[in-house]
């Protein structure tokens, strides 16, 4: 599945990459892709590169809830500790 991507404004990316997990919607640029609430997406800094994944919310001052910074660790990727491969 092609996650939508989200780009931040020049500069607001600081914060993100020190593993703050929320994205304002003040700090979108633009976003490529259609994405609905509660979807997961790309997030990346002005310049292209990879920031973090998260979940998208267009209802909130808190438009994007970031939860991993590890490019191709997505949140279903994770899995319960002894649970079977």
């Amino acid at each position: 599945m092609n996650l939508s991507k989200i780009f931040l404004k020049k500069g607001k990316e600081i914060s993100f990459l020190e593993k703050h997990p929320w994205v304002f919607s003040g700090a979108i640029r633009n976003i490529e892709g259609n994405i609905e609430d509660g979807v997961e997406a790309e997030v990346f800094t002005n310049e292209g590169k990879f920031v973090a994944y998260g979940l998208y919310n267009s209802k909130s001052n808190i438009a994007v809830r970031l939860y991993s910074w590890n490019e191709g660790c997505r949140i279903n990727d994770v899995s319960s500790e002894g649970e079977d491969q």
